[in-house]
């Protein structure tokens, strides 16, 4: 599959970048509220989205359901038939912040998503943020394909760069 990589550069990049690290603060900012408030040691997440709670210590309250031990932490989620499980459930629910997903966010900010489906594969863009850098990368050429995404216009400040020069960049070994 035919991919495009995007490097972020200049200006443009390094005020995206500032905005993304103040909502990346909001985030672990509600998070950390969110488990005070409970007295919890920290959240429980998946995939970026909060689930729970983490406890150090195995916890006996009616208002928790035990998901996941190892002996080091203990996760729960709520058990929302309590009034204090469905109040933990309602802020995890209703406060987006606490989901906050910096690649998530360049994709739907930038208007960067885009889906491509091949001989019965399917390959979306992706995004991320390294050494104050935005790095995307988008399946398919950049003519229109049969029951696929358009290709996206994509913002003067992120520069088409070769896979290798991607990956470099971010650290990675290339073979």
């Amino acid at each position: 599959m035919e991919k495009h990589f995007y490097i972020g550069k200049g200006p443009g990049n390094d005020a995206f970048v500032k905005e993304i690290d103040g909502l990346f603060d909001q985030c672990r900012a509600a998070r950390a509220k969110l488990a005070r408030d409970f007295k919890a040691d920290t959240v429980w997440t998946r995939k970026q989205r909060v689930c729970g709670l983490v406890f150090r210590r195995r916890q006996q309250l009616p208002w928790l359901n035990l998901v996941r031990a190892n002996g080091n932490f203990y996760a729960y989620s709520p058990q929302q038939g309590t009034a204090k499980g469905w109040e933990l459930a309602r802020r995890i629910r209703e406060e987006d912040i606490l989901h906050f997903d910096p690649s998530v966010y360049v994709l739907e900010r930038l208007l960067l998503q885009r889906t491509v489906v091949d001989m019965g594969h399917t390959y979306k863009s992706q995004a991320g943020i390294t050494n104050g850098q935005i790095f995307v990368s988008i399946p398919g050429g950049k003519k229109h394909i049969a029951g696929s995404d358009p290709f996206p216009t994509i913002p003067g400040w992120l520069y088409e760069v070769p896979a290798n020069e991607w990956l470099v960049a971010q650290g990675r070994e290339v073979a």
